[in-house]
């Protein structure tokens, strides 16, 4: 589903995670999730197939995020696993946020200019992604969510549940967030 501009936003409502792919130069598969068989399927239907993604992009390395990455690289994607302060994609550029808390090396990723955060476990609409999983740390947690709270957004693509489209919904949730955790 196309979300805006470079953006499609493929919603998970099973096991595995969403994934979004932005069309730009290489094409990104940012999450692969669980199915990428079922991927493949819902982005023919935006006219994209597994052969044209060039990279593949995790937020984090929990295997929900990350089990449909062999699938893309046996079609010739690479996967970018250092990756430094900005991806720059041609038509896109996105800022490269390490966000630990939810996983030690979890990373978002901004498009400043349209205002897009990729947020993966570390922001969801109206909550957060879990930090009593190994690795996580709910201290860190907060102090990732305190340096998302200071960006512009207008599109929230998080790596579980639905996109949030309008920046009355983004404030919304990142006050209920920030209320949540006590911050």
């Amino acid at each position: 589903m196309k979300i805006f501009d470079h953006y499609y936003f493929y919603e998970n409502r099973g096991l595995g995670s969403n994934s979004i792919l932005i069309d730009a130069s290489p094409k990104v598969i940012v999450d692969t999730g669980m199915n990428p068989r079922r991927l493949s399927k819902r982005m023919a239907v935006d006219g994209f197939h597994p052969e044209e993604i060039g990279m593949v992009v995790n937020t984090h390395s929990h295997i929900d995020h990350t089990a449909g990455n062999r699938f893309f690289r046996r079609r010739g994607a690479k996967l970018l696993t250092c990756i430094g302060e900005y991806l720059d994609l041609k038509d896109v550029c996105l800022k490269v946020i390490s966000t630990p808390g939810h996983s030690p090396g979890s990373v978002c990723l901004y498009d400043e200019d349209n205002r897009v955060l990729i947020s993966g476990d570390t922001i969801l609409p109206y909550c957060v992604g879990r930090w009593d999983l190994p690795g996580g740390d709910l201290e860190s947690l907060k102090r990732s969510v305190l340096k998302l709270s200071e960006l512009k957004v207008d599109y929230l693509l998080p790596g579980h549940m639905y996109p949030l489209t309008n920046r009355k919904d983004i404030l919304e949730s990142m006050n209920a967030i920030m209320e949540m955790l006590g911050i």
